[in-house]
This record gives C-alpha cells, structure tokens and sequence, in this order.
C-alpha cells in the first residue's frame, strides 16, 4: 500500500492517514492550514482528497496537536464523528452515535498511548454527554475505554430501585445492556483489525513502520490471546 494509495482509498482510517502524511511531509505539517496541505497532497500525488478524508486527517492531527479532544464537548464530538467516516459539519453541533463516541476514543488511546489517554483531565461536559448517549443506549456500566463516563447519581439509584422491584424488568435490562456492548466491542475490534491490516501493508517513503507496526501487534496480541477477540474488551 503506497503513500498515493493511502490518500487514494475513502475506507483508510485516520492513524493510517496521519502516518502517511508525517512520512511525505514531517510533524511540522501538523501546524499547516488544511487547505495548504490538500493542495500539497494533490500537487504530489495527484490526488483530490475527499472531505471525509480531510476531514479524519485533521481529526488525528487535532489529537496530537492540543488537549482539546478532553476539553471541548464540540472537538469531542467531530473528532468521534470524522475518525468514524461520519460528516463533520462545523456550522453545526450534530450529536453523533455511541459507536461513532467508542471508535473515536479507542483511535485516540491508540495515537497517543494509554498513559496520556488514560491520566487525561476529561471534562465534565464530555464526562456527561457520553455517559447521555451511553444511557440512551441503555448503558450504565460503560466499557473499559469509555470509563470516564459520568452518570447522574440519582438517575441510577432511581433505576436500580425500580429494576430491584421487577425481576423480569431487570434481566431484560441486564440482557439488552450485554448486548449493545458486545456489538461495540465487536464493532471497535473489527476496525482496529483492518488499521493493523492498514498499517502492517503501508510503504513509507521516507521513514520505517517497525516501531509503529511493533505498538500496533502488541495491542493486537492482548486483544487476542483468549482466541476470541470479539469477547475481549478495549
């Protein structure tokens, strides 16, 4: 998979885009203008890249370039939007979905490293809105990366009051919950399967993939080594 590929494919995920980009041009292109890097790309490789595509480029590159991922609800949003391939429109806060919200933080831990993702200062705003959609969902016990979540206090109390009352309700309740973190699980893994794909087949011009592709098969082993990987948890 060449650099001009990488640009080419609409499906190439953001780590992937950002990986190439840095390899053409250095980290000091993280600080360029969108447009001047478009026209850069499209000058060199003769390719016109979509919006999607600029859109998950930027993505990754906000990530690394400021906090504001952990501060600003509006950033959290069109960052877990843009690296999902969903449509980012900037005029316009568009609430996007809870698989949108696990993918976006599970490429973020993914680029940054699980230290800084996992000491990050969340605020509260991006605390509640997730832990909104979580509940929408009908999730209370957020995944392992979505764990900064923060449900109201009395909102649980006043379910587990009711859910206590009615056994039925409450196995119900538990088995829908399992459910729809099983299908984001298992959604988030088989993304995370074909960025390793992605990378593992990448041709660098100017730099080597082996510590990146080193990271990225570590990740892979501990998903993994139960031999099955969709049970597992991010």
């Amino acid at each position: 998979m060449t650099i001009r590929d990488v640009f080419r494919d609409k499906g190439t995920f953001g780590t992937t885009l950002l990986i190439a980009v840095i390899d053409a041009y250095g980290t000091e292109c993280i600080e360029w203008d969108p447009e001047a890097l478009r026209k850069e790309i499209l000058d060199d490789y003769q390719v016109d890249l979509s919006a999607s595509t600029m859109d998950r480029i930027m993505a990754a590159m906000s990530v690394l370039a400021s906090d504001m991922f952990f501060v600003s609800l509006e950033a959290f949003n069109n960052t877990c939007e843009a690296l999902n391939f969903g449509p980012v429109d900037g005029d316009r806060f568009i609430p996007c979905e809870l698989d949108d919200i696990m993918w976006g933080c599970t490429e973020v831990r993914l680029l940054l490293g699980s230290q800084e993702y996992d000491e990050a200062d969340w605020s509260h705003d991006v605390r509640r809105y997730t832990a909104a959609q979580l509940s929408m969902e009908g999730v209370t016990k957020a995944p392992d990366i979505l764990t900064f979540a923060e449900f109201d206090s009395e909102e649980l109390d006043n379910k587990d009051t009711l859910l206590a009352t009615d056994q039925l309700m409450a196995s119900t309740y538990q088995g829908r919950q399992q459910t729809v973190l099983k299908e984001l699980n298992d959604e988030a893994i088989g993304n995370l399967q074909q960025l390793l794909r992605q990378v593992a087949s990448l041709k660098l011009e100017h730099g080597k993939t082996d510590q990146v592709q080193k990271l990225l098969d570590d990740i892979m082993a501990k998903i993994s080594e139960s031999g099955q990987p969709e049970q597992q948890q991010i």
